[in-house]
């Protein structure tokens, strides 16, 4: 299950960044949990995925992360209401986190 919801976290565009840029980056830094995931962000352009180390950047309201151990990058748009954060998959399926 935890395999499925990295890959899941893991789809779409592949892409190179470095570090943390963009317009409303700053909103995303802090822990995010779902009903079954955490992912925290950290203002120096990486994270946590329940444990998965990745980095991080945003540019124009689009979120990419590329996780350490795979090399591999996914991209979503994303927004943030509140204390609630919406990652829009390309299919159009949306992750949402509460901030904690």
């Amino acid at each position: 299950m935890k395999g499925k919801l990295v890959l899941g976290f893991i789809v779409l565009i592949v892409l190179g960044f470095v570090g943390c840029s963009g317009t409303g980056a700053s909103e995303l830094v802090g822990k995010w949990v779902s009903e079954s995931e955490t992912i925290e962000f950290s203002r120096d352009g990486t994270g946590l995925f329940d444990g998965y180390a990745f980095k991080w950047t945003t540019e124009n309201d689009r979120l990419t992360v590329t996780f350490d151990f795979m090399g591999q990058a996914a991209a979503y748009n994303y927004t943030v209401s509140g204390s609630t954060l919406a990652l829009i998959e390309d299919s159009g399926n949306i992750l949402t986190y509460n901030k904690q």
